[in-house]
């Protein structure tokens, strides 16, 4: 699903709110406790990309309409994933004050916020500013630990993408190879031009060394 595109497919979007109504509304395990928090992030920006294109009553029937914002801006969405169970990936964003938001300082002075700190499972960590204020943004990954019993597991990929809102919104999308505990990589830098729009600056680099 393309959400920047201008003739975004209708059919691909409605199957994207349908699967993020199951994560809000499923009994997950104790490990995936507050996974809603990005589901719901997730759910309202795809709401919003629906209202641009003029596509209208998309919110799931199966949801509580009290849920729905009617004012919600997301200005910068970090949002970071990975692909190996019982693993601890953090996020870290460095905003332009060169104040760090991680799991140990989750919100920062001009409105960043970092969602919970997943120590199992597969993440996600979300990074939310509804107005970034210019500057660049740096973007981290760092492998924490491995809760796996088995050491032959190998690497964790782990997915990093930025949405930057406003009226001409981007995306920079990357992946990074994981594999020493407390291995720290800088992923990607965002660049915030104006509170008009954005830019998108360097990205970091596409995967880490390998053991």
């Amino acid at each position: 699903l393309d959400i920047l595109s201008k003739n975004i497919c209708e059919a691909q979007l409605r199957k994207a709110l349908e699967l993020i109504a199951v994560v809000l509304t499923h009994q997950w395990a104790d490990r995936f406790s507050e996974v809603e928090w990005p589901a719901l992030i997730l759910l309202q920006m795809l709401i919003q990309v629906g209202d641009r294109e003029g596509i209208k009553d998309l919110w799931p029937e199966t949801l509580d309409p009290s849920l729905r914002s009617s004012d919600f801006s997301a200005g910068l969405v970090v949002w970071l994933g990975w692909d190996t169970d019982k693993t601890d990936i953090d996020l870290h964003v460095v905003e332009p004050s060169g104040n760090e938001v991680y799991y140990s300082n989750p919100r920062s002075p001009i409105g960043g916020h970092l969602s919970k700190d997943f120590t199992q499972g597969y993440g996600p960590e979300v990074y939310l500013c509804k107005n970034p204020p210019v500057g660049e943004y740096k973007v981290k990954a760092k492998y924490y630990a491995s809760h796996q019993q088995s050491s032959l597991t190998g690497a964790t990929s782990a997915v990093i993408w930025a949405l930057q809102g406003g009226p001409r919104p981007e995306l920079k999308f990357d992946t990074v190879r994981l594999d020493r505990n407390k291995e720290m990589m800088e992923v990607m830098q965002v660049n915030v031009t104006d509170s008009a729009g954005s830019d998108s600056g360097g990205g970091g680099g596409g995967g880490g060394e390998e053991a």
